[in-house]
C-alpha cells in the first residue's frame, strides 16, 4: 500500500494547454492545422465572445409576439457569445412594474419620450457595441411610433433595425417614421 501512495505523490503534473491547444480543443481542430489558422482562431475567438448588444423591444413576461421573438434572438445569439451578457431595452407601460429577468438592463416608457432619451444616453455610456432595434408599429410610443426616432438619434452606438412590418399602405406618419429608420 505505501509503495502505491508513493506513486501517486510522485506523478508529474500535465503540462499546461498552450493557446494553441486550447484553440484547437474549443474549434475541433483536426490535424493539419495552419500557424496561420491559429492566429484567425484567436481573432475570432476574441471578436465573437465579446460583443455586447442591446436588444430594444417588448420582452417577457409581456405577452407579444415580439417579446417573444426577441426572447429568441437572445437565447439564441447568446449561445455563440458566451463571454458576452446581453442587454435587452424593455419597452413596456408607464404604470406597470414587471418582473423582467436578468437580461433586462434597461426600461423604456412607452409613451415617456424622455425616458427614450435616457436610455439613449446610458446605452452611449456603456460597453455595449450594437443596438437591435425590433420595430413593429404599435410597440414604441409617440405619432406612429416616433419616440423610437428621438431614441436611435440620440445613439452613438450602430443599430441594426428588424421590421417585423412592412405596410403596403401605410399612412404619411407612418410612412415618415418607416423613412426616417431606414436613414439612421
Amino acid at each position: 500500500m505505501q509503495a502505491k501512495e508513493a506513486t501517486k505523490n510522485t506523478k508529474t503534473k500535465p503540462a499546461s494547454r498552450t493557446d494553441a491547444d486550447a484553440i484547437k480543443e474549443d474549434f475541433g481542430m483536426r490535424e493539419g492545422w495552419h500557424p496561420e489558422d491559429l492566429k484567425m482562431w484567436k481573432f475570432l475567438r476574441e471578436v465573437v465572445n465579446r460583443i455586447e448588444i442591446a436588444y430594444v423591444a417588448t420582452y417577457p413576461p409581456q405577452e407579444c409576439g415580439i417579446a417573444t421573438f426577441t426572447k429568441d434572438v437572445v437565447t439564441a445569439v447568446s449561445k455563440y457569445t458566451p463571454f458576452s451578457e446581453p442587454s435587452v431595452v424593455a419597452v413596456g407601460t408607464d404604470v406597470a412594474i414587471e418582473q423582467y429577468p436578468k437580461a433586462v438592463k434597461f426600461h423604456v416608457a412607452k409613451t415617456d419620450l424622455q425616458s427614450y432619451l435616457d436610455v439613449a444616453d446610458q446605452i452611449n455610456d456603456s460597453t455595449i457595441d450594437v443596438v437591435s432595434v425590433q420595430h413593429e408599429y404599435g410597440i414604441f410610443g409617440g405619432p406612429d411610433g416616433s419616440h423610437i426616432l428621438a431614441f436611435m438619434e440620440r445613439l452613438k452606438k450602430p443599430i441594426v433595425t428588424t421590421l417585423h412590418t412592412v405596410l403596403s399602405n401605410p399612412s404619411e406618419g407612418q410612412r415618415s417614421v418607416m423613412n426616417r429608420i431606414a436613414e439612421l
